[in-house]
């Protein structure tokens, strides 16, 4: 009743209702465009509500193991199949499609293992101490748990493992002295778990984790950086059924061990029969094979030099030239023994008032007869020269000639 005044006489008053036809036009008045976007919102915000009370219902739990592989000892091909050495030039394989694959190292290149041990098994995979760059193709059923190295040993320097695959598999990276899984799905040991994590020690190394990967193209990478304290074990789950590939990367092993992992002894290879005995190259193939023995062959000993003769010792010579003619005559011929020699010359040197040399031994003959006949050669040639000492004389030609006889036994 107050509106026509304050609006002046040209307004008509509004009535004001009251009432039931107040309840009765607010029914018939259309709703406005913010009232629509605010019920709008409402609903969503109900939906959203209920998908957070069913999202436990909906969460990814652990499933039972199925059956376990262990890679190199009860894989098949078609679970899962070894190439090495990847090319390192090769790019990064997407799926799908799958990778080309890399040539087999038993397929003729280089073994892997020292020529003195033997390779566990085409499939088993081997960690030499320079480094290794391989790839385990993989076709794994829902609930497999495949180990693709069991042992990866302490000294493993800069260790990469890729997974890939075209739907849910899970890495599990599990601390033998523990078996504790540190890395991968449900892996809550050191916080590299489901959500992943970055840079995280573990007993001196650094470890990251992208985290569990649930869709189609499906990566989980862990990167241990450093040189590993305690041995590891590499394994991987298949949530869901599904194709895809691991890379597995290290630099090196240091120190390095003498028998590296997936490698054995050659007298350690079970499954030769005496007498036959293995006889390895560095690859899986073991060749049995009984032993050949050969005579062992000995080189005859260098001959000893002859012992030459000993220039003359003009101190040690007899100075009287018929005692020395007569030595190197007894020594020249075959007739007459070395005593009767010896003897010859004693008499003749003690006429002559020298005393005669002490008798050689018997191990000595050859000796003596050598310088016999030196001595021998220097009395004829001193006699020759005229040479003499004071008071002696030469010996006439038929004198010598009748010592250069034999001499008799009587003599």
């Amino acid at each position: 009743q107050c509106w026509p005044a304050l609006l002046g006489s040209s307004h008509q008053a509004v009535p004001v209702l009251t009432g039931p036809e107040q309840r009765q036009r607010a029914k018939r008045r259309p709703l406005g465009p913010r009232i629509n976007r605010a019920m709008a919102a409402g609903r969503l915000l109900a939906l959203a509500l209920l998908a957070l009370r069913a999202l436990p219902a909906l969460a990814k739990t652990p499933i039972p193991t199925t059956k376990v592989y262990v890679l190199g000892v009860n894989t098949t091909r078609t679970i899962a199949d070894l190439f090495e050495p990847v090319n390192p030039n090769e790019p990064a394989p997407m799926l799908p499609p799958a990778p080309k694959p890399a040539r087999l190292l038993t397929g003729g290149a280089a073994p892997l293992c020292p020529t003195s041990q033997y390779r566990l098994s085409e499939q088993q995979v081997v960690l030499p101490c320079d480094g290794i760059d391989m790839r385990v193709d993989l076709d794994m059923p829902t609930g497999v748990l495949v180990v693709i190295i069991q042992d990866v040993p302490a000294g493993t320097k800069d260790l990469t493992i890729d997974l890939n695959g075209n739907n849910d598999f899970d890495t599990e990276i599990v601390d033998i002295a523990t078996g504790q899984c540190i890395a991968g799905f449900n892996c809550n040991a050191i916080g590299c778990g489901t959500a992943g994590c970055t840079d995280v020690d573990f007993h001196g190394t650094i470890i990251s984790f992208s985290g569990d990967d649930r869709t189609n193209p499906v990566r989980e990478t862990t990167n241990i950086t450093g040189s590993l304290t305690r041995a590891l074990a590499i394994k991987v789950m298949a949530f869901q059924g599904a194709e895809g590939y691991i890379y597995v990367r290290s630099t090196g092993i240091d120190p390095c061990p003498a028998v590296p992992p997936g490698c054995a002894l050659c007298p350690d290879y079970p499954n030769c029969a005496a007498p036959e005995e293995p006889q390895c190259d560095g690859t899986h193939n073991v060749v049995c094979a009984v032993p050949t023995t050969e005579a062992p062959t000995t080189e005859a000993p260098p001959p000893s030099p002859s012992p030459s003769p000993s220039p003359p010792n003009p101190e040690s010579m007899p100075e009287d030239v018929e005692a020395a003619m007569h030595l190197g005559a007894a020594a020249a011929s075959g007739s007459v023994g070395l005593n009767e020699a010896s003897a010859s010359v004693a008499q003749r040197v003690a006429a002559g008032g020298r005393e005669a040399p002490a008798p050689p031994a018997a191990a000595l003959a050859f000796l003596v007869a050598a310088v016999a006949a030196v001595a021998f050669m220097a009395g004829v040639a001193w006699a020759r020269t005229g040479r003499t000492r004071p008071g002696a004389e030469l010996i006439a030609p038929e004198e010598a000639e009748h010592e250069m006889r034999p001499l008799s036994t009587s003599a």
